[in-house]
């Protein structure tokens, strides 16, 4: 004859709980101590190239790129975070409609874009592979005068934006490090065994971009039969270039 054994408390709830509990209990845990997610800032100089029908009548952009990035998990080798890329090119002088008459046109350009980053995690040497994808903005500013005018007597001023997404390649070289802390050299509620070093590279990379259709205006002033200025139509071109940067990161 055979008995019923009595469930205690921790058999009583359901069979999945325990595992849950403990599942939820381990993730909050996070990494070990010991190694940390690091963010890292970077600045660079970058020159962006119009392709494709973009560059028939655009010029090579140059203006300054900011990226924030951070660490996901412990491994060093996945980050996420955000790029912003502007740039302008110097004003280009355009056809005058009338002698005496100048037509000067000025061109930005605007990224903002999120970043999924892969990188080989310790080494002076980081090569890393980047996909991004966010908003491109198009600017195209124009303005008539003549010798004897004290205003413009035209001025356009056209932006558009499109999607874009897009690649990159880099290479990271170790410019300074400075080594870990060691144990117990950190103190205070937020001690740990090490603290994580701080690290700067110089850093290198290219990037493709391509987008939808994006409208500008050439800026080329067009003297009608009515003797009004007018800018040439506008122009519809896919939004597609190529970025070359320099610069210098920090991880911290």
């Amino acid at each position: 004859m055979t008995g019923r054994v009595a469930r205690g408390p921790a058999q009583a709830g359901k069979p999945g709980a325990f595992w849950i509990g403990a599942a939820i209990a381990a993730a909050s845990l996070g990494t070990p101590p010991a190694i940390h997610a690091q963010n890292r800032i970077s600045v660079a100089f970058a020159v962006t190239e119009p392709r494709g029908e973009l560059a028939r009548g655009i010029d090579t952009f140059n203006g300054p790129s900011v990226t924030w990035l951070r660490d996901v998990g412990s491994s060093r080798r996945w980050a996420w975070g955000l790029t912003a890329v502007g740039g302008e090119y110097g004003a280009a002088d355009r056809p005058a409609p009338l002698p005496g008459f100048h037509a000067r046109t000025g061109s930005s350009l605007v990224f903002v874009l999120a970043v999924l980053q892969l990188e080989r995690a310790t080494s002076a040497v980081q090569p890393y592979l980047q996909a991004t994808a966010g908003y491109g903005s198009f600017t195209t500013a124009t303005t008539v005068w003549c010798d004897d005018c004290t205003y413009a007597l035209a001025e356009t001023d056209h932006e558009e934006g499109t999607f874009v997404a897009g690649g990159s390649g880099g290479l990271r070289l170790r410019v300074y490090q400075r080594a870990r802390a060691p144990a117990g050299t950190v103190e205070g509620p937020t001690a740990s065994p090490a603290a994580e070093p701080l690290r700067i590279d110089l850093d290198f990379a290219v990037r493709y971009l391509r987008g939808g259709e994006a409208g500008y205006l050439p800026g080329d002033p067009v003297l009608t039969e009515q003797g009004t200025i007018r800018m040439d139509d506008r122009i519809e071109e896919s939004l597609q270039v190529l970025q070359y940067q320099v610069g210098l990161s920090v991880a911290f």
